[in-house]
């Protein structure tokens, strides 16, 4: 249809009217996003405003010297903060004498080698073949696997820490130590890489030579390492040093330059209270939010309506393809007849074709009463193009057309084709009627 938009002011009117609860809704939103965003903003420019002061009261000397320690405890702040995390999700900082399960498995590399004097260019390669399986063994490949038979897989690098690979003192023996806190997760362990040792065994040959890989032994036990203590307690205590450091930081400032310090450190964490304080619950912001909410609301359903292509009101028609309105469906179903019946008589119509695309039994109804009323007439709903196209044809030359369509579900492109037919035909369009 043709890019004209005809606005009805009554009609914006009565869709605001009745779609107030979206509107409400909106302002209701509006108000407290407004609100949370007001008050993080305001307590954001009142610790700017804090450092501000703080800062006039020293000098260029003492400010550095406070931003350098400032600077040293957002440091060991983070280092505080990476050690905590691994504390609380590493597996093996959460093993205990209770949950410890250990396998150890032990692989004797046999490649052949003998010591004969005089030893001529032969060197024993047992250690290289033991570091080229331990690379392969904790590799990113091996740890999805091992994830992949798990009911709760667990991130890479806790994972890769329950492995522990070395070899005996002869050298000829590579002893893969496993370390966990269920036997699900150790046996999961020790069956991929049980799996996988003989496949990469036979990929190394190609470098070593030949040699073979044979598994001498598998035990399990459940006692915690020793190693596995003095770890652990290692991390508590660097934990525990690092947050006694952090707290030691300032201990040097007095008067404006510990004011100036403990300011930096506040307006940089987000979950520091800040002196002034500050009601989350804020008149203005949420004044404001209302009305943008109104205004934004509003805007949705005047869009709506400006750029649907349905029917948006009954007048539609007549301005834009200049057709009578017969009525509607807030004018009397009377005065809708008698008006179709005063054209029909004047016009000698005797045989009426009802063009729709959202039948229903309002149209069948009108229908009816026009029946009742001029039995002699031969009355045609159509309803799908192709019957438009053939009840068109088939009227003569006393016939005449009624599009009959809904309020915001008609598609304007439904009733232009619905007027071309009619054009072709050479029908007249008595006028429409919007249910």
């Amino acid at each position: 249809m043709e890019k004209e938009i005809f606005i009805d002011f009554k009609e914006i009117a009565s869709r605001l009217k009745k779609k107030w609860y979206l509107i409400l809704s909106v302002m209701l939103c509006m108000a407290i996003v407004i609100d949370v965003a007001g008050y993080y903003w305001t307590r954001k420019n009142n610790n700017q405003k804090q450092v501000e002061v703080c800062e006039e009261k020293l000098t260029d000397a003492e400010k550095r010297e406070v931003n350098e320690v400032y600077n040293s405890y957002l440091s060991y702040k983070q280092q505080y903060e990476t050690n905590l995390e691994y504390i609380q999700n590493s597996v093996l900082m959460n093993l205990n004498k209770d949950n410890v399960v250990n396998i150890e498995l032990d692989y004797y590399i046999d490649n052949h080698f003998e010591v004969i004097y005089p030893m001529v260019d032969k060197t024993n390669n047992a250690q290289d073949i033991i570091a080229a399986l331990s690379s392969r063994l904790v590799s990113q490949d091996v740890l999805n696997q091992i994830n992949e038979r798990l009911s709760n897989p667990l991130e890479t690098i806790y994972l890769k820490e329950l492995i522990e690979i070395t070899s005996t003192q002869d050298g000829q023996t590579m002893v893969v130590s496993i370390t966990a806190d269920s036997e699900e997760l150790a046996k999961a362990i020790s069956a991929v890489i049980s799996s996988e040792v003989p496949t990469y065994a036979e990929n190394e040959k190609e470098k070593f030579g030949e040699f073979e890989v044979i598994n001498t032994s598998e035990n399990q036990t459940s006692v915690l390492n020793e190693k596995i203590k003095e770890f652990q307690q290692k991390q508590i205590s660097d934990s525990v040093t690092l947050r006694q450091t952090i707290a030691n930081l300032g201990n040097s400032f007095t008067g404006n330059e510990l004011e100036y310090y403990n300011v930096l450190i506040k307006s940089g964490n987000t979950e520091s209270k800040v002196d002034v304080k500050i009601s989350p619950v804020n008149w203005k912001f949420i004044v404001l939010g209302i009305f943008m909410g109104f205004i934004f609301g509003c805007a949705i359903i005047i869009l709506n309506y400006m750029f649907q292509n349905r029917l948006r009101n009954y007048s539609d028609l007549s301005k834009l393809y200049n057709i009578y309105e017969l009525g509607n469906r807030d004018i009397n179903k009377k005065e809708i007849l008698d008006k179709i019946l005063i054209l029909t008589k004047k016009k000698g119509y005797r045989e009426i074709a009802i063009l729709t695309t959202c039948f229903d039994t309002q149209t069948e109804l009108l229908k009816k009463n026009i029946q009742v009323k001029m039995p002699e007439l031969d009355i045609y709903i159509c309803k799908e193009k192709t019957e438009i196209i053939d009840s068109l044809v088939q009227l003569g030359k006393n016939g005449t057309a009624i599009i009959v369509e809904k309020k915001d579900e008609t598609l304007y492109n439904d009733v232009k084709e619905e007027i071309e037919v009619c054009e072709k035909c050479e029908i007249p369009i008595m006028g429409y009627v919007i249910l």
